[in-house]
């Protein structure tokens, strides 16, 4: 009788190790998830703090190639090449010569500074249209003369909206919408569409 005791004694005393065994398996199997989950996630955190410039780089790049771009269509030569460096420094260069920024002409920089402008906003928003609010600020009147011009030039955009206090860009646009007050600070709204002959229509609001 003792003997059958002890038996089934040891087999419940098996069993419970049997299910200790499995329970410790999934602990050590946890701790190897845990183990695995935290190089991983070491590796992952290396990796992008080492890409970080090379993504500024990679950016820079496409950057470049599209204010290149943009500059050679503006000043209609295909020759010249626009390099944004890394510390912001802008250079133009046209074979074997190259031009800082400040050596460029009043015309040179504000063409350099749009297609870079223009550059940005497609390399990083792959935007299709493009909004300018006052790009004439501070700018004389043959500067803002040469920007009007210089906006017809533009390519890769579906879309373009400037708005401005002055009448730059009135010959050089498809569509004008004009907003005034009149004695009673009302606003007036006049809409000219150069596609239909110049045709005004009035709105008072």
């Amino acid at each position: 009788l003792d003997a059958k005791n002890n038996l089934a004694e040891a087999k419940v005393k098996l069993k419970e190790l049997k299910e200790t065994e499995k329970e410790l398996t999934l602990v050590l199997n946890d701790i190897e998830a845990l183990k695995f989950m935290k190089n991983f996630t070491k590796i992952i955190r290396n990796y992008f703090d080492g890409a970080g410039p090379m993504v500024t780089e990679v950016l820079l790049a496409n950057i470049n190639v599209e204010a290149t771009n943009h500059y050679r269509d503006i000043m209609e030569d295909p020759n010249v090449i626009l390099e944004w460096e890394q510390d912001y420094q802008v250079k133009i260069k046209i074979s074997e010569n190259e031009k800082e920024f400040y050596q460029l002409s009043g015309g040179e920089q504000m063409v350099a500074a749009l297609a870079i402008r223009l550059a940005i906003l497609k390399v990083l928003s792959n935007a299709e249209f493009a909004f300018f609010d006052e790009p004439t600020m501070n700018l004389d009147p043959n500067k803002r003369e040469n920007l009007g011009k210089i906006i017809q030039r533009i390519k890769g955009f579906k879309q373009f909206f400037v708005i401005s206090h002055d009448d730059t860009f009135e010959e050089n646009v498809d569509n004008v919408i004009e907003f005034s007050k009149d004695e009673n600070e009302i606003t007036k709204v006049d809409f000219i569409t150069k596609s239909r002959d110049l045709e005004l229509v009035g709105m008072n609001r």
